[in-house]
Parts: structure tokens; sequence; C-alpha cells
């Protein structure tokens, strides 16, 4: 990584059918990073924006974050979420895509340990 960069992917993860779509909060996402990249700008800071292709499967997902150059200093994560068990006892699931090959496609929530364990395992 260079000095006077900073590096952003932005994970998209919209399983449409059952879910609401995200798509305007994906705009507005993406209207303020090229804000932010705007501001950054003018103190010499480069923000570099990487993105997974759509549509962004749990296995396109963990494929990026292992690709050896894949060194973000942000995650900026849009999808959907949802908490189980108790208030003392509480984890998180995301939804991603499962596969692309039918329509609506199917999506499943991977809990939020499996979500770290990524990371945790990452080049």
């Amino acid at each position: 990584m260079k000095e006077n960069e900073i590096n952003v992917l932005l994970v998209f993860s919209n399983p449409k059918g059952t879910l609401p779509d995200l798509e305007p909060t994906y705009k507005a996402v993406h209207h303020q990073l090229e804000d932010f990249k705007k501001k950054l700008l003018k103190q010499n800071i480069t923000v570099n924006v990487d993105e997974i292709e759509a549509p962004v499967t749990w296995d396109s997902f963990q494929a990026k974050i292992k690709e050896a150059g894949c060194r973000p200093h942000i995650l900026h994560l849009i999808a959907h979420g949802q908490f189980e068990g108790t208030k003392a006892n509480r984890s998180g699931s995301i939804a991603f895509l499962s596969r692309t090959d039918t329509e609506p496609p199917p999506f499943e929530w991977h809990p939020d340990s499996s979500f770290v364990n990524i990371f945790a395992n990452a080049n």
C-alpha cells in the first residue's frame, strides 16, 4: 500500500425477490464515495474504490477477500442483516446470494462469525 492512499472495498449484496431492493442505498453510497474521493484528493490523498462485480454471491465475496492484492482500509458493505438469539447471547447474519442461475436467485444467511473468519484467514 502506498502512502496517501485509502483503499475501499464496496460490496453490494442485494438478493432481490423476498427482501427489499437496496439499489437506492447503493446509488446514494456511490455518490457519497465520489464526494469523499474529491474532498480527500484536495488533501493529496487518493481514494481507490474497488467493487465486486454484481451479482455478489458468498463465494465471490470470499474469493475477493482472499485475493493477494485485496487490502482494503475500509470495507463498505451494503446488505441485509438480521439478529438472532436473546439480547444477552445475540449474533448477526448477513444475506448473500447462494447462486445466480435461477430467478429470483436464492440467498442464504451467513453468520457474523463466518464473515469475520474470512478476514482472519485472508492473506
